[in-house]
């Protein structure tokens, strides 16, 4: 078994830091955005396609440390109802898959492969983007299990979906006739955040006990954002304007939540694929509020969140920003 990480959460590093890095830490493999989502602090495709010289260069980067390319990754929505952004997202598809064949990477793609859905369309005559939702509802239904969520937006997609299966008879009936599954799915299954499994399963209280490097002396501001809470009577997790869970989260340990204006308001989104400057704009009015409030630290429960807070923000003060998993890890003794 070789141990991979994901280099996008070293985007602030230049390739041969990150690679240094990871060698260091014992990793053996590295996966490496490419566009879409991950962005393409490491690896630009289309630039690196054009000269050979700087695909060798590339490849010895990673060599030179020991390490294999476990991935090329690239995320994005090549279906997009806006054809400039669609375009972006198949671009990087593209150039992604023929800088792979260069570096003598064989790809196939799986059977059956899908996204997550990415974002819930509000259009009821929207079908097949949800789909994909329906088929994870209905595998855990099959299962017998709930369907455990940590991300804010695949949690947002989920919930929404669930509710149009379970109360939108219209909708419903026409996800099925697409799906022709054994047994009609009618929004069965229970779907669930991994802070509500540790609030409401696990208790916050046991965390606590729980902990073994309580995170004292923190001062963390808890970024809320638009997909967590809202809508409020589907995502029923929390107040939607005066929640509690993730400062509950912090308390449980060991850190000191701070309370500030801006932590249920959007950081930018997906507008950031098509207007960086509202995704900078609203990132660094989410950022400064927290640092004016004298936190030390920001966490969040959305990645999309966590990557515009880290790469658009701007301004005098940048504050780190970091994944509840990952406080939640330091504070067990588990984070290496």
């Amino acid at each position: 078994m070789k141990l991979s990480v994901f280099a996008v959460l070293l985007a602030d590093r230049s390739l041969d830091d990150a690679c240094k890095y990871l060698k260091d830490s014992g990793v053996q493999a590295i996966e490496i955005g490419a566009g879409g989502f991950p962005g393409k602090a490491h690896c630009n495709p289309a630039e690196l396609l054009k000269d050979d010289k700087k695909i060798e260069e590339f490849r010895n980067t990673i060599e030179k440390h020991g390490l294999e390319i476990a991935a090329l990754s690239t995320h994005g929505n090549a279906v997009h109802p806006d054809p400039a952004v669609a375009k972006v997202f198949h671009d990087d598809y593209v150039n992604t898959v023929l800088l792979a064949e260069k570096l003598g990477v064989t790809l196939q793609e799986l059977e059956n492969w899908q996204c997550c859905g990415g974002a819930f369309s509000m259009g009821k005559d929207e079908i097949a983007s949800k789909l994909a939702s329906v088929r994870a509802l209905n595998a855990a239904k099959e299962q017998g299990q709930d369907l455990v969520t940590l991300c804010s937006a695949c949690h947002n997609v989920l919930k929404q979906a669930n509710d149009a299966m379970a109360n939108d008879a219209e909708f419903s009936d026409h996800a099925n006739n697409y799906m022709q599954l054994d047994q009609p799915y009618r929004g069965e299954t229970k779907v669930i955040h991994y802070l509500e499994l540790l609030r409401d399963v696990v208790g916050f209280e046991n965390v606590k006990k729980a902990v073994v490097n309580p995170l004292k002396g923190r001062k963390i501001a808890a970024y809320y954002g638009c997909l967590l809470l809202r809508p409020g009577k589907v995502m029923q997790m929390d107040n939607p304007e005066n929640p509690r869970i993730m400062e509950d989260f912090i308390r449980a340990i060991g850190a000191e939540p701070v309370l500030w204006a801006n932590r249920n308001e959007c950081c930018g989104g997906y507008a950031v694929m098509e207007d960086k400057k509202i995704a900078q704009k609203k990132s660094t009015a989410v950022m400064e509020n927290a640092a004016d409030m004298q936190a030390d630290t920001l966490v969040t429960a959305c990645p999309l969140c966590l990557y515009n807070l880290t790469k658009n923000a701007s301004g005098e003060h940048r504050l780190p920003v970091v994944y509840f998993t990952e406080l939640l890890a330091e504070a067990l003794g588990v984070k290496d």
